[in-house]
């Protein structure tokens, strides 16, 4: 080997991958690249079109799951918020029910003593007549 071959030879190690790269040679039987190997680069380029493909999934899923969870948020504090008030318009209602509960109880007990009043009131009526 001569000192000018292996010069060339030097420089081409030092380019591989840099300026060039070597790859190998698709040969379809019927002459089309069906079965072309893609260069280095060629896979390098997909895979960062590709990476970039799913970061853009990436962000555009997380917005969704932070929209998501401030939709929940706020449904859990209006949750509790309507249970606060359920629980308060059952004890309201609760309260209304013994006031109205010991009102008619009351009346029933002043009928039956006007009832009984007026029992009296005939008895005696009839005994003056």
């Amino acid at each position: 080997m001569s000192k000018q071959s292996k010069g060339v030879y030097m420089k081409l190690w030092r380019e591989v991958g840099q300026s060039f790269e070597a790859v190998a040679h698709g040969d379809g039987e019927d002459g089309s690249d069906n079965n072309r190997v893609i260069s280095f680069s060629e896979q390098i380029e997909a895979l960062y079109l590709e990476n970039a493909r799913l970061e853009h999934d990436i962000s555009r899923w997380r917005h969704k799951a932070e929209v998501a969870e401030r939709e929940y948020s706020e449904l859990l504090y209006s949750y509790h918020k309507l249970q606060s008030q359920h629980t308060k318009m059952v004890d309201i209602t609760s309260k209304y029910k013994s006031t109205a509960m010991r009102t008619l109880t009351e009346a029933y007990r002043m009928l039956e003593e006007f009832d009984s009043a007026e029992v009296e009131l005939q008895i005696v009526a009839q005994t003056h007549e």
